[in-house]
């Protein structure tokens, strides 16, 4: 009985949030590096930018004129990497994120464009590796760094509308992260921050109520 309550569940949020609503994906590349504190308030500038990918899948609500909130899960890879005397050093990571954000959008001109979106994030490590020439290292049984970050995702992008409901454009997001991916039972003194810009094509596409468009 409690599973079959639990399925008619998903059933009907289902059913509720594929009546209406916008959906949207997007997929791109991910251009990440680390903000890091050596423990005395000094930033390095040697971490370099390391590139990867970055694809995502959302589901918003309009609120009418005043914009609309839009729940985003995805998958994005990250890291940095800088040079130790001869060696390159590189720390790949891969990430399932979760974000909520509240977005506008400004109509340019007919049939063209512009949104903007801010709100939290929070994400959890599902790979890693650290690679120091040819040697390779699995961060998974590291206890380095930690696999849970969480900060500020941004979001804009210019559009174009495809058809009645249904837009595609060009998407630019950031994620600054602010969990301290230092583990501070290793290094309590030092702290490492995850920045990542992301840039992709985004598509979307707006359902409505069974029967509301046979009411107009």
């Amino acid at each position: 009985m409690k599973h079959l309550l639990i399925i008619l569940l998903v059933l009907g949020l289902s059913e509720l949030l594929w009546s209406q609503g916008i959906w949207g994906a997007e997929t791109g590349k991910s251009f990440s590096t680390f903000k890091f504190d050596d423990g005395q308030g000094t930033y390095s500038s040697e971490y370099r930018h390391i590139a990867g990918d970055r694809m995502g899948f959302s589901y918003g609500k309009s609120l009418g004129e005043v914009g609309m909130w839009k729940l985003e899960l995805g998958y994005r890879e990250g890291g940095s990497r800088l040079y130790m005397g001869l060696d390159l050093v590189e720390w790949r990571l891969s990430y399932v994120d979760v974000s909520l954000r509240y977005e506008v959008d400004w109509e340019i001109t007919e049939g063209i464009g512009v949104k903007l979106g801010l709100g939290p994030y929070g994400a959890r490590r599902v790979m890693g590796e650290q690679r120091i020439g040819n040697r390779v290292y699995n961060l998974a049984s590291s206890e380095a760094l930690i696999s849970v970050d969480w900060g500020i995702s941004l979001q804009s992008g210019l559009y174009i509308n495809v058809t009645r409901g249904s837009k595609i454009g060009l998407v630019y997001g950031y994620y600054g992260g602010l969990q301290n991916l230092e583990n501070q039972t290793v290094n309590p003194r030092q702290k490492t921050f995850l920045r990542s810009h992301t840039i992709g094509l985004g598509f979307t596409v707006e359902t409505s109520k069974k029967g509301s468009d046979d009411n107009r």
